[in-house]
């Protein structure tokens, strides 16, 4: 099964009120299962941010189809949010790491259950 993720911000700068995560699950031929966009408010929302909380909900899709089949890959087309869910970089923003630290902790859990994240070039993510 495959995971598409990927957080959009609404306005400029890096910075928002608004923003909106969106996904797709694929099974491993390429069948779209399901495909949403999900809205995401608050203040001077980052892009970092929304990127996180699309990776979440990435995970949480895996792990509610771990069960189901035998391997999960969750991509994302952002190398800062796979290297800080991966554990191979260190956050370094104060407001985010508790973030960083939830989605590691979940994410070393599930991958005994063949959940894994990778990322992807941009315009091979088809939710971009």
């Amino acid at each position: 099964m495959k995971i598409y993720v990927d957080g959009h911000l609404h306005g400029t700068n890096g910075q928002a009120k608004s923003g909106y995560i969106e996904y797709e699950v694929q099974k491993n031929d390429g069948t779209i299962m399901e495909h949403e966009k999900l809205n995401v408010f608050k203040n001077n929302l980052t892009s970092n941010e929304i990127e996180l909380v699309s990776v979440l909900k990435g995970l949480m899709l895996a792990s509610m189809q771990c069960q189901n089949t035998k391997e999960i890959v969750v991509y994302s087309d952002s190398q800062w949010t796979v290297n800080m869910v991966a554990g191979d970089w260190e956050c370094q923003e104060d407001r985010l790491i508790l973030l960083v630290q939830y989605l590691k902790s979940e994410y070393k859990e599930l991958m005994d259950y063949g959940i894994r994240i990778k990322w992807i070039p941009r315009k091979q993510n088809p939710v971009t």
